[in-house]
């Protein structure tokens, strides 16, 4: 018998969830042999994360000779034997966000309601896809679903990646504003703004593509394209952007780069 299999079933749970926990999210997708797997998503690793992966590897075939394992998939201690498989079966789910990108056959909502109706330990999705998904009548009904599934599962989180929202445009900030009264009904920041500029235009035909007519349950966040903050890029188009760049505006809307890095963090 292996030695992880003679530890204490507490000790081993201990092991799986930090072998199965990665903090860039799990993707899911279809692998080389057509069936779809939850993969990791980092494929350029620093090289000492690519030597304990590597060494990793090499204790596993020491372990268990006859294992035959898939390299993009986390959870490869379920193929090392029937044991394994019963006790590390569904443990990346809970503790990870899985990711939906647009496949050749669904788009990314169309994998999502599906996917917690048949893993019900599934707590954290993100959801990005093309804006072709958001403009049809079809895309829409799908996002309906899941607001409702998010309604009626409140312990389960759900990120919609906006494919037009990004932080590489030097409107980046009017559009959340306009995404945030649009979805969120909320005005202040925009009547603030208004009181010191004119922003007529923050109202603009993209919100109109995100706006739902019905009340957003509050486990369903907003997020830009990109998943990371970047001050840099920030800072630049702030000083590009003719209303942003004025001191008025800046009094009117304080601590614009924390308003900004919470939309990411944290969504709309």
């Amino acid at each position: 018998m292996s030695p992880l299999l003679r530890l204490p079933r507490e000790l081993r749970d201990q092991i799986y969830f930090t072998v199965l926990y990665d903090a860039d999210g799990l993707l899911y997708k279809q692998d080389k042999d057509g069936i779809n797997r939850l993969c990791r998503r980092s494929t350029h690793r620093s090289s000492r994360k690519s030597i304990l992966a590597a060494l990793r590897r090499a204790l596993l075939r020491r372990a268990f000779p006859r294992s035959r394992t898939h390299r993009s998939e986390i959870n490869q201690l379920k193929y090392v034997c029937k044991q394994l498989y019963k006790e590390t079966k569904g443990l990346a789910l809970p503790q990870n966000r899985i990711i939906l990108e647009d496949s050749r056959s669904l788009n990314a909502m169309e994998q999502c309601v599906p996917l917690f109706h048949r893993w019900s330990m599934l707590r954290q999705v993100a959801i990005k896809c093309s804006s072709m998904t958001f403009e049809t009548d079809y895309g829409k009904a799908m996002l309906i679903s899941i607001l409702n599934y998010c309604k009626e599962n409140v312990d389960v989180s759900v990120r919609v990646h906006i494919p037009y929202w990004s932080q590489a445009d030097p409107n980046f900030v009017p559009r959340g504003l306009s995404y945030l009264f649009a979805l969120r009904k909320q005005s202040a920041l925009i009547k603030r703004l208004a009181q010191a500029t004119s922003v007529s235009y923050l109202l603009d035909a993209e919100s109109e593509q995100v706006r739902m007519n019905v009340q957003v349950p509050l486990n369903l966040r907003w997020v830009p394209r990109e998943e990371r903050f970047n001050p840099s890029l920030f800072e630049r188009n702030i000083r590009r952007h003719p209303l942003l760049s004025s001191s008025s505006a800046q009094a009117a809307i304080e601590g614009l780069k924390e308003l900004a890095e919470g939309w990411f963090m944290h969504g709309l």
